[in-house]
């Protein structure tokens, strides 16, 4: 999973949180043929909430993108953004999950 967003290296430890929260949100689908990737943008807001959750470049495995998805929006909050990450409105980030056949 590669998390990203415009976050200065001094709050790489907030990315880490993310990834860390958002892994443990996934459902991974039972099946996979072949690797699967999908990334998922959003916006974390200096409150934390979490909005504007889309899929920015699909899998063809449609029960895959709904996990990804799913797993973002089960998220009430992150930790508010750390000062000198985003604007006023908050932060759009990427995730890229990976999902490798078994």
């Amino acid at each position: 999973m590669r998390v990203g967003g415009a976050v200065p290296s001094s709050a790489g430890w907030y990315l880490a949180e993310v990834k860390e929260e958002l892994d443990s949100n996934w459902i991974r689908p039972s099946r996979a043929a072949g690797e699967q990737r999908c990334e998922v943008t959003f916006v974390i807001r200096r409150d934390g909430r979490v909005g504007g959750v889309s899929l920015s470049s699909p899998s063809a495995n449609e029960s895959f993108n709904r996990s990804v998805l799913a797993a973002v929006q089960r998220v009430d909050r992150f930790k508010k953004l750390p000062k000198g990450v985003g604007n006023n409105s908050g932060e759009r980030f990427f995730l890229t999950f990976v999902l490798s056949a078994f």
